[in-house]
C-alpha cells in the first residue's frame, strides 16, 4: 500500500517515475552472492522507485524492500499469537527526489505542478 501511495504521489508531481524489481548490492561481509540476488529477484522481495534525470539517465530515489520473517525469528519479534513478525522498510533519498523534480520542472515555481 505505501508504494502504491508513494507512485500516486510521483503521478501528481509529474516525475514520470517507475518502479522496477531490484536486488541489495551486498549480502553479509562476503559481498554480492550470486544465488541471493537471484532469489531475491524471484521472489521481488525489493523494488527500487526510479526517476529520470538529465540526458536520458534515471537515479533510484527509493527502496522498498520486503524481509519476511528473517528479523522477527533473528530477534525474537512477535505477533500476538506468537508467530514470528513479518518486517519490511523503505528509504526514500528527499534530495534525490529535489533533483529529480527540478531536472523535470525546472527551478521557477510557476512552472511546478499545482496539487
Amino acid at each position: 500500500r505505501l508504494l502504491d501511495a508513494v507512485c500516486l504521489l510521483v503521478d501528481e508531481l509529474r516525475l514520470a517515475g517507475h518502479v522496477e524489481v531490484a536486488n541489495d548490492p551486498f549480502f553479509g561481509d562476503s559481498g554480492p552472492n550470486a544465488k541471493q540476488v537471484m532469489v531475491q529477484r524471484a521472489l521481488k522481495l525489493k523494488f527500487e522507485l526510479q526517476m529520470p534525470v538529465v540526458d536520458g539517465r534515471s537515479i533510484a530515489v527509493g527502496s522498498f524492500n520486503i524481509h519476511g520473517q528473517k528479523f522477527g525469528k533473528a530477534f525474537g519479534i512477535t505477533t500476538p499469537d506468537g508467530a514470528p513478525a513479518y518486517s519490511g522498510c523503505i528509504g526514500i533519498g528527499l534530495e534525490r527526489i529535489a533533483y529529480a523534480f527540478l531536472c523535470r520542472h525546472g527551478i521557477d515555481p510557476a512552472d511546478w505542478p499545482q496539487i
